[in-house]
């Protein structure tokens, strides 16, 4: 069995990359290419993203889910990845040649721009990374993923100099995407060998790839139909502070991801040899990990906020302070319900119940940002995602709260809750004193972390939590600290 530990640090590593990329790459296109243009790119990608999640359906999770069974068995791994991605190639095709359509017959503004996120479109069907996530083989992926961070990042800096480089800045993000994809095939095909597809088979899979996929198209109203109402509703600046703030809360969510991503199929492999136990355990741990990162990271960044933004990005990006720190409840509310669903509702095919919790959630976003959008702009949309993550998340827990120790983990979180709200007022009241500047936000830096991790490690060698005690003394023996009798 693929090591667990192995692949949660190749995603950490890999998430890592992830932020430094856009730290080091998000501040420079702000000052060249302007917030005009970055909504211009937000905006024909959010719409072009529609495209590709069609192409997909609920591939993603089922095809996981799929590989992750059948995985010991060479025969019905390549039967099965043979029917499944023929579904996927199929409605890929499909829907490259209906986004050119659309991009020749409704646009009319940024038309270059929309034709070449084709690109991103056309990604998708060579994308396969959901065979290796299956067999827990995410060396591959990581390192795919990592050489298309860096190759982005030279190309960036190479080539994008002017806000008239909007074009070469989108091919750039929708060029390397699909290289990547491309670059894995050699590794699939040494692992896998193409079968006459079964229409019967296929049928069978139909369902529940389209079960799945309803999952998918609520997710995307919470990352992407926000960014498109903005643009039709408020305007091309209002969806460029969106962005940058977006992209900021996103950091911590990827590290987030990374873990549901790892876990989703090792849930599945102990629950088909039947060790419910085991993985039952694993959703307790994760959620301390989890609850630590993400009320760290929330607390932090919300403090932070009114120095970063004007810093890092510019005067012109200030309002992105107020999104940043709007939007930190969300990241919580997520963060919680990530570890539910990628480690329990999905595993154990509660399907319906993930689709209505996801589609409740999308129905409240979209009411909202139809009724607070036109009048607030941005802000309209951090409430309807905040409302709407907290109505998701609350839905999830309902579901699981006969199974997983619910009660538990919202005393760990009201716990963690009050050693940021320290850490929170203490970077604000530092923020009010000095000014801004980038010695500043160093300096918030330095002393939230401190602040956060000194009072963590208290209460994490006081208290007499199961789950805590366990990984505690686990960490001190590995590290020599403590011997067991």
């Amino acid at each position: 069995m693929p090591s667990l530990k192995k692949n949660i640090v190749y995603n950490v590593l890999y998430q890592i990359l992830a932020v430094i990329v856009p730290f080091i790459t998000s501040p420079y296109l702000a000052r060249v290419l302007g917030a005009e243009q970055i909504g211009v790119y937000s905006f024909t990608y959010s719409i072009a993203f529609y495209f590709m999640i069609l192409s997909m359906l609920g591939i993603s999770n089922y095809g996981n889910r799929t590989i992750a069974q059948v995985r010991t068995s060479r025969e019905h791994l390549n039967q099965e990845f043979s029917n499944i991605y023929a579904v996927q190639l199929t409605c890929s095709l499909v829907m490259t040649v209906s986004y050119l359509i659309y991009a020749t017959v409704f646009v009319n503004s940024f038309q270059i721009v929309a034709y070449i996120q084709v690109l991103h479109v056309l990604s998708y069907a060579t994308d396969v990374s959901w065979f290796f996530y299956g067999l827990e083989e995410f060396r591959i992926t990581v390192a795919r993923n990592s050489f298309v961070k860096l190759l982005t990042l030279i190309s960036i800096f190479t080539f994008v100099k002017s806000p008239n480089d909007i074009y070469l800045y989108t091919f750039i993000m929708a060029g390397s995407t699909l290289l990547g994809q491309l670059i894995t095939w050699p590794f699939l095909l040494k692992q896998v060998n193409f079968v006459r597809p079964s229409l019967g088979k296929i049928k069978k899979h139909m369902k529940p790839i389209i079960i799945l996929f309803f999952p998918v198209l609520a997710v995307s109203i919470f990352s992407f139909l926000d960014k498109i109402m903005l643009g039709m509703y408020s305007s091309l600046k209002e969806t460029a502070f969106y962005e940058n703030s977006d992209k900021i809360i996103s950091i911590p969510k990827a590290l987030i991801q990374a873990f549901g991503a790892v876990m989703l199929p090792r849930t599945v492999h102990l629950l088909s040899i039947g060790d419910e136990q085991k993985s039952l355990e694993y959703v307790d741990k994760t959620m301390w990990i989890v609850l630590v990162i993400t009320m760290g990271c929330a607390f932090g960044l919300a403090g932070v906020s009114a120095t970063f933004a004007p810093v890092y990005w510019g005067e012109e990006f200030r309002t992105s302070s107020q999104i940043i720190a709007g939007m930190t409840p969300a990241l919580v509310f997520s963060a919680f319900g990530n570890v539910i669903r990628t480690q329990f509702l999905i595993p154990r095919s509660f399907d319906k119940e993930y689709t209505v919790s996801l589609l409740y959630g999308a129905v409240v976003n979209i009411l909202i940002n139809i009724i607070l959008i036109p009048k607030i702009g941005a802000m309209g949309a951090v409430i309807g995602t905040i409302v709407a993550e907290l109505v998701l998340c609350c839905y999830q827990t309902w579901i699981a709260r006969n199974y997983l120790h619910i009660r538990e983990y919202l005393i760990n979180a009201g716990i963690l809750f009050l050693i940021g709200s320290v850490m929170y007022m203490v970077l604000i009241l530092i923020s009010s004193i000095l000014p801004t500047s980038l010695l500043t936000l160093i300096i918030e830096i330095i002393v939230g972390a401190f602040i956060y991790i000194s009072l963590l490690i208290l209460y994490i060698f006081s208290s007499k939590n199961r789950v805590i005690i366990g990984l505690r003394t686990n960490f001190l023996e590995r590290t020599h600290l403590f011997k067991r009798k």
